[in-house]
């Protein structure tokens, strides 16, 4: 996961907050439709997420998957990198960036 959230430079950025010394981003998720802050980080085994708003399961975990890509298959990527020197992208099982919980429109 954190691979995942240093790909760039969206974790320095609102609506999210990352905490160093938790290994925890903290982001403002409206997926479905109230504004909910959800922490993630990363447990010896899974992802720990936790909710400071009343959410039920179903829209944490769909909020979560959003934004580090965890629905997202990248077996085509492995494969298009073979033989690029890059091989070590996909032992890593590297590819997925954080992506914004949602498409900012500037009217």
């Amino acid at each position: 996961m954190r691979d995942t959230i240093f790909s760039h430079g969206w974790y320095q950025l609102a609506p999210f907050s990352y905490d160093e010394s938790k290994n925890r981003l903290t982001f403002v998720s409206s997926v479905f439709g109230q504004p909910k802050s959800i922490s993630v980080r990363e447990t010896e085994k899974s992802i720990a997420i936790e909710s400071d708003y009343p959410c039920t399961e179903m829209e944490v975990k769909h909020a979560v998957r959003h934004i580090l890509r965890l629905n997202e298959p990248f077996e085509d990527f492995y494969e298009q990198i073979a033989g690029s020197g890059y091989e070590w992208m996909a032992k890593e099982r590297l590819g997925p960036m954080l992506r914004s919980p949602t498409v900012l429109r500037i009217s």
